[in-house]
């Protein structure tokens, strides 16, 4: 583990995780960060958007925007770390997730942004859409994530890693869903 990586983990698990009601203001919030992130990206086919929790209406979140970024080749980001560093952001290198290039902004108390860097095809980039449409879709089952989430930031206000670990089966089962669907139709 990159000593990036290390110090955001160590930020993680000190911070309190809250689940906080939906707060209309988060994809402003985006929005103002993604202008600034854009011209870094000015030579290349980039998409940024806004994924996460804090992108679906009514949804409870942590308060930390999650940004998606994919490029044609994720390693393309390597040349721009000391950028983002510039901008306040901490490299965690793929911090667990095979494929994902990982951003942290904030401060020892608060963490405001986390950017995932993915390859526009690395699969990840397409659950994660999914699983957001899907939410979107079907309040019943936005209400139990919600639900969910709140019980493991009860549970585990300390441990980020555990309180993660503990959406898995839920996302997991959400696009086994999804995928499914897709097959059957």
């Amino acid at each position: 583990m990159t000593n990036s990586a290390t110090i955001i983990l160590e930020l993680h698990n000190q911070r309190q995780t809250h689940v906080v009601p939906h707060n209309p203001l988060w994809p402003k919030i985006f929005t103002a960060e993604e202008k600034t992130l854009r011209p870094l990206f000015i030579h290349q086919a980039t998409t940024i958007e806004h994924i996460g929790s804090t992108a679906i209406v009514d949804m409870p979140a942590k308060p930390i925007i999650d940004i998606m970024i994919l490029l044609p080749d994720v390693l393309d980001i390597l040349r721009i770390v000391p950028q983002l560093e510039h901008l306040g952001y901490l490299y965690g290198g793929e911090f667990g997730i095979s494929g994902r290039h990982f951003f942290c902004k904030g401060d020892r108390t608060h963490c405001n942004f986390h950017i995932h860097v993915y390859s526009q095809i690395d699969p990840a980039a397409k659950n994660h859409r999914l699983f957001q449409l899907y939410l979107t879709k079907h309040p019943r089952t936005c209400k139990a994530y919600a639900k969910l989430k709140q019980t493991l930031a009860n549970q585990y206000p300390h441990d980020r890693t555990a309180y993660t670990k503990g959406k898995h089966d839920f996302i997991q089962n959400v696009l086994l869903k999804v995928n499914n669907k897709k097959v059957s139709e």
